[in-house]
């Protein structure tokens, strides 16, 4: 039936991670203004959801080099729309291209979640950890 719906294993997939891009974007609720909380919300994201990384490591993985999917072009636009307005606001630091902050918003995010379980040990406490992300982005956009 995969086949007759979604023409190939990776026609699934695509639809599959299309599906997660658009109920990931609704989830995390990103706001331009306040993206230290969006940094906290997509970390409680990754916690709760461990197969959220699963699916968007697999899509790195295996997808890389397919047709980028449309779902994923358009939060990537809409997101970069966001910041770039903030920052002509005057309400986002400019030291940063919007492409940057954006990158680097999601790694500190998701960096908990990409530690090997061994490491992640080291700090138990949840609370800590997603307070080092708010504060590490909380930092990262901070004036001079």
């Amino acid at each position: 039936m995969i086949y007759a719906y979604f023409d190939s294993k990776d026609g699934l997939f695509d639809a599959v991670f299309s599906a997660h891009v658009q109920s990931h974007l609704a989830a995390a609720d990103f706001d331009p203004y306040d993206l230290p909380a969006y940094a906290g919300r997509l970390y409680d994201i990754f916690e709760d959801d461990p197969a959220v990384m699963r699916l968007a490591s697999w899509y790195l993985l295996e997808r890389a080099a397919s047709k980028p999917l449309p779902a994923v072009l358009a939060a990537n636009a809409m997101r970069l729309e966001m910041l770039r307005k903030a920052q002509s606001e005057g309400r986002l630091t400019t030291r940063y291209e919007a492409t940057a902050i954006l990158v680097l918003v999601q790694a500190m995010a998701n960096s908990w979640a990409r530690l090997n379980p061994e490491f992640r040990t080291a700090q138990p406490d949840r609370s800590l950890r997603r307070h080092a992300v708010v504060d590490a982005v909380t930092r990262l956009l901070a004036e001079d």
